[in-house]
């Protein structure tokens, strides 16, 4: 699939910036199979279609950031 997120502009928040993307996962591959929170209080999403995984979190590394990824087999 191809991804393509335009901000209008920049988000003042790393929280504001995740539920932008969220929305656009949800109406793209429906509602996620897991929705939580993970290391800090950070929420996450995952959809799952066999032994693939896309996950939408907020992390940390040095500052806060929204990361999107695709992973084989991975997270269980």
């Amino acid at each position: 699939f191809f991804l393509s997120i335009k901000y209008d502009k920049e988000f003042d928040s790393v929280e504001k910036e995740y539920d932008c993307i969220l929305s656009v996962l949800v109406k793209k591959f429906g509602d996620p199979y897991e929705i939580g929170v993970g290391d800090y209080n950070y929420p996450f999403s995952r959809w799952r279609w066999g032994d693939i995984c896309l996950s939408l979190i907020i992390a940390e590394r040095f500052v806060d950031y929204v990361a999107l990824s695709v992973s084989n087999r991975v997270i269980k």
